[in-house]
């Protein structure tokens, strides 16, 4: 509905209160079910098909969000929210995704809803770890150690993905010991769940084994990384297609990252042309910047200078577009040295 039509519907309404109730609660159901359906798809459905509808509703989603918030409908927020939370995050909309999430901890922990907060607290991290400031890392930090404090309310999937983000907290903040004893945690914790069916707990093994492949590659343990990474692979492509992809190409940046290291050009070549076909497809905006850097990296070995700078401007435009300053500085930096 386009905004002056509702304006003009929702004037209408006000002269018929009961048909106004039951048809505002139509409307709030009717976008969840379509919210819903369309995160429900399989993966790659999701990515392509399930995501571009979603954008193309994002207005009329957006007033439902606001609605509810203003209405107090939390149960029906919490549940809308749910299905758009890996869409912002992909998409990049990342200030509008940390609001959200601010308000339903708030609300959440004012309810003593503790299950939900350490779901949103822990996404809020991610976000402000990713963004880098200082100031931000120290609020990721705290919004973490808060989740995890509360996370006897949480159920495992929770549990691991804020166990997973301090360790990359402590990878961003370059303390890897820590990072490690983080992933320690995390392992024990996986370790203990007796009732994962294997494919589950394959799914959240690669996740972990993908986190300490990237912090062997930070240690420069190149040897150890490699075989991280080879195994990460190896496992992903005993999962399904979406997420084996996703994962394997994980494994397949570092590895293109430690070949540029050791002046093995073709090899990274290779594996970054595959790594980015994947990345652009899905429009991950994140990683499409960071494979861009590596790119940038990789001409600059080859001598190709002009190309390595335009590979980073692009990618100091995505990193500027969802907020990620510390990255964009870093940019400024390898620009300076070519």
């Amino acid at each position: 509905m386009l905004p002056l039509t509702r304006e003009y519907a929702l004037a209408e309404l006000q002269k018929h209160q009961d048909f106004k109730a039951q048809a505002l609660n139509r409307w709030v159901q009717w976008y969840i079910d379509f919210a819903k359906r369309e995160h429900n798809r399989d993966r790659l459905e999701r990515l392509t098909i399930g995501y571009k509808n979603i954008e193309e509703e994002w207005e009329n989603l957006v007033s439902v969000l606001h609605f509810c918030k203003d209405e107090n409908r939390y149960e029906q927020l919490k549940e809308l929210w749910s299905y758009l939370n890996n869409y912002t995050n992909l998409r990049g909309y990342w200030k509008d995704r940390l609001s959200w999430l601010n308000h339903l901890t708030e609300v959440s922990i004012a309810k003593g809803d503790y299950g939900t907060a350490v779901n949103t607290m822990s996404r809020q991290g991610r976000i402000l770890l990713l963004m880098g400031q200082p100031e931000q890392l120290q609020k990721a930090e705290d919004l973490l150690r808060n989740a995890w404090s509360l996370s006897s309310h949480a159920n495992f999937s929770d549990k691991d993905y804020v166990l997973n983000h301090l360790a990359g907290l402590y990878l961003r903040l370059e303390n890897y010991k820590e990072c490690h004893q983080w992933l320690d945690r995390e392992q024990e914790v996986l370790n203990a769940q007796d009732e994962l069916i294997d494919s589950e707990r394959l799914r959240y093994q690669i996740y972990i084994d993908r986190e300490h492949a990237e912090v062997l590659f930070h240690e420069k343990n190149y040897r150890l990384s490699k075989q991280m990474c080879k195994s990460v692979i190896e496992k992903s492509s005993q999962i399904d297609q979406g997420y084996g992809l996703r994962n394997a190409n994980y494994g397949k940046k570092i590895l293109a990252d430690i070949a540029i290291e050791e002046k093995e050009l073709d090899v990274a070549e290779t594996l970054l042309n595959e790594v980015y076909r994947e990345v652009e497809f899905h429009g991950d905006k994140r990683r499409i910047a960071y494979c861009l850097v590596s790119k940038a990296k990789l001409e600059k070995e080859k001598g190709n200078i002009s190309q390595a700078k335009t590979y980073l401007s692009q990618a100091s435009s995505h990193f500027q577009n969802i907020g990620m300053a510390k990255d964009v500085e870093i940019i400024k930096k390898i620009k300076t040295s070519l």
